[in-house]
C-alpha cells in the first residue's frame, strides 16, 4: 500500500460509522499510520481545491445523521494521497431512485423502505418478534442530503484525477 501511494496512487475512505472515535475511525487511522508512519491526518477547510473541483461547496455537506465533521487528508509534497470522510456519505449513496430521479421513499412488501440495501435491515434475521426494530437508526435521509453526498463524491474523484 505504501508503494502504491508513493508511486502516485490515492486512497479515499468513508467512515460507515460516522464520527470521530468510532471503531472504524480508530482502526483506519491506526492502519494508515502503519503504512505512512511519518504522516498525520490534517483537516481541510472549505478553501481546499477539492471543494471546488466540480461542484461548488461552501462547507462540508452533512452526511448521515447530520454529521458534518471536517474532511481529513494525508498530504505528501502538496498532494492529498489519502482523503478521509468521517460522515458516512456511502450510506447515502445507497439510495434507490424513481424513474424521474427522485429518492424512492415507498415501502416494499415487508413494510421496509427501498432506500438502500441496509437501511431496511431489521432484527428479523435475529429471531421473530422484533421485526419492526431497526438495526441502526438512519436520519436525515432527504433528497438534498443524498444529492450533496453524490456531488461531494464527484468532487473527490475529479480532484484525485486532476490534482498534481
Amino acid at each position: 500500500m505504501r508503494d502504491y501511494i508513493l508511486q502516485g496512487g490515492s486512497i479515499w475512505a468513508d467512515n460507515g460509522r460516522p464520527g470521530r472515535r468510532s471503531l472504524f475511525d480508530i482502526a483506519f487511522k491506526r492502519e494508515m499510520k502503519r503504512i505512512l508512519p511519518d504522516r498525520d491526518f490534517q483537516q481541510i477547510d472549505s478553501n481546499h481545491p477539492m471543494f471546488k473541483s466540480f461542484f461548488q461547496f461552501e462547507r462540508v455537506p452533512e452526511g448521515m445523521n447530520w454529521r458534518d465533521d471536517p474532511i481529513e487528508i494525508v498530504d505528501i509534497d502538496g498532494r492529498a494521497v489519502v482523503i478521509y470522510t468521517l460522515n458516512a456519505y456511502g450510506d447515502l449513496w445507497e439510495a434507490a431512485f424513481t424513474k424521474d430521479g427522485r429518492v424512492d421513499t415507498e415501502l416494499d412488501e415487508n413494510w421496509s423502505h427501498r432506500w438502500g440495501p441496509h437501511w431496511a435491515r431489521t432484527n428479523t434475521e435475529y429471531g421473530e418478534g422484533n421485526w419492526h426494530l431497526p438495526v441502526q437508526d438512519y436520519k436525515n435521509l432527504s433528497q438534498d442530503s443524498i444529492d450533496n453526498a453524490y456531488r461531494l463524491g464527484v468532487n473527490i474523484v475529479v480532484y484525485f484525477l486532476t490534482a498534481g
